[in-house]
Formats: C-alpha cells, sequence, structure tokens
C-alpha cells in the first residue's frame, strides 16, 4: 500500500483507547505505549480504567473525556460500535482521528464514514486479523477501510508497516463478503459439529482422540470463550445467511459420498491447491 513517508512517527499522538479494558483494547495499549505521545485507558469503570492503565503503565481517563486524545480508539462489542462511535464523535474536535476496530462493516464503517465526513472528524475503519493473544505485529494482518486520506491515519498505519504488519486495503462489501466465507461458514462448521455432543459422549471422544481431532478441540475451546462475538458475526454480517445456506449445499452435494461426491471433493481441492 502506498502511504505518505513523511511525518510518520506517532510520539506526538495520544491516544485514547475505549474498552482498553478488555482484551484487543489492552493489547493496543501495549502496541502504542512505548511510541504514541500519551496512551489513556477510557472506561465507564474509572475504577477499572486506572488499575488495568496502572498494570499497563499508561493513562486512564473517564469514558467521556475520551474525546481530548488526537485520536480516539474503539474497541467494544460490534453491535455497540456503531453507537458509540456516533456520540463519542459529537465531542470530537474537527482534525482527530476516529478508529473502530468492529469485524463486521456494513452499518457500521458505511454509516459512520459519512456521518464523520459532516463533522470534519477523520475516521480510520480498521480489522485486525488476529486476537489479543498476540505477542508482535510482525507477520500479522490488519484490513483497513479508509474514508479519506489524512496525517494521523497515515501516521498510524505506518506505526503497523514499521512493525512488520501486512495492511490490507478494502471497502465495506469486499469486507464482509470475505469474512462470510472466512468467519461465518468457518465457524459454522464448528458449531455444527458441537451438535455431535447430542449422539456421543464427549468424554469417551476425547479418550479416542486422535491429533488432529485434539487440534479441533482446542478450536472448540475457542469458539467456548469467543462465543459472543462468533454469534454476533452470524448474527450481523449481511452476507450470512447466503453463505451459510450455500455451506450446507455444499454439504449436501457429497452426503451419499458416491462417485460424484468424491469427483466434487477431488475437484474442490484440485480448486483449494
Amino acid at each position: 500500500m502506498q502511504i505518505n513517508q513523511e511525518n510518520t512517527s506517532i510520539n506526538d499522538i495520544a491516544i485514547s483507547i475505549v474498552g482498553g479494558t478488555g482484551g484487543m483494547g489492552k493489547l493496543f495499549a501495549k502496541l502504542f505505549k512505548n511510541y504514541a505521545k500519551e496512551v489513556i485507558i477510557c472506561s465507564r469503570n474509572i475504577a477499572k480504567a486506572k488499575k488495568v492503565a496502572k498494570s499497563l503503565n499508561v493513562s486512564a481517563w473517564p469514558l467521556e473525556e475520551c474525546n481530548k486524545a488526537d485520536v480516539v480508539l474503539v474497541s467494544i462489542p460490534i453491535e455497540e460500535t456503531y453507537k458509540v462511535c456516533k456520540e463519542i464523535s459529537e465531542k470530537m474536535k474537527k482534525g482527530t482521528l476516529l478508529i473502530e476496530l468492529s469485524s463486521v462493516k456494513c452499518g457500521i464503517a458505511d454509516k459512520l464514514s459519512k456521518d464523520l465526513k459532516e463533522k470534519g472528524i477523520n475516521y480510520l475503519s480498521l480489522h485486525p486479523l488476529f486476537g489479543p493473544r498476540i505477542k508482535s505485529l510482525k507477520g500479522k494482518k490488519i484490513v483497513t477501510i479508509r474514508s479519506n486520506k489524512n496525517i494521523k491515519a497515515e501516521k498510524i498505519l505506518r506505526f503497523f508497516v514499521l512493525k512488520k504488519t501486512t495492511i490490507i486495503e478494502s471497502n465495506v462489501e469486499e469486507h464482509d463478503k470475505f469474512m462470510a466465507a472466512i468467519q461465518v461458514a468457518h465457524h459454522f462448521m464448528y458449531l455444527g459439529y458441537l451438535t455431535m455432543e447430542k449422539y456421543y459422549d464427549m468424554n469417551s471422544m476425547k479418550k479416542f482422540a486422535t491429533e488432529s481431532f485434539k487440534r479441533t478441540l482446542k478450536t472448540l475451546k475457542m469458539i467456548k470463550e469467543n462465543r459472543d462475538t462468533i454469534l454476533t458475526i452470524q448474527k450481523l454480517n449481511p452476507y450470512s445467511k447466503e453463505t451459510r445456506s450455500r455451506f450446507i449445499e455444499g454439504l449436501s452435494k457429497i452426503r451419499k459420498m458416491d462417485a460424484n461426491s468424491v469427483e466434487l471433493i477431488h475437484e474442490s481441492l484440485d480448486r483449494w491447491n
């Protein structure tokens, strides 16, 4: 991607993180704290914000003061993102930057892009393709949807590039279509597998577990830990219903495991390669 090479340091930018007490919020606080002018954890629960901020050696502000920073990064549940971003933007200064990290963009990025443009506030929609447990940005990917080019957004993106992160530029429609295949269908496959517990004793299955099944069990544990986010994506991605239908249709075509099923499987495997 093409990024302005001038003024790419973020050491003159104060970044407030709304949802900074959550997993992704804390991750980005850790990533930014040694490079930004200041990093601030913002929360309705100021006592919790101060506790987390102290553990990370950053600052803490009440939620209503987050707009005082140069950049406001919002990392909260998907279904609350648009509403909270819009409320925060009402008090942000012109020329400041709002960033959100939602994994569904339709109904969020498209609406915020229009809302913030009218207010003179810059906007950057990001979707980190990783979770809060990473130790480094090196080799990771972040999808970006930019409504306009501005210095603060350029500096933030350049920061990621310098950390060896791959930036994928996209738009709302393309992002959600691919996430329907990558997140919705992928998770749906495991959600369907969970229903197997009606027919088999889970403890006995674990006893007979192959190495491959052990990896599946780790994924099912991840599904359990992130169930709210996963189910929200299933509900809010506008292409989810169509994608689930296509997935079920594909399964029905190979259900019999006859000659036609096997041929289709071979053809599909060849295309994946």
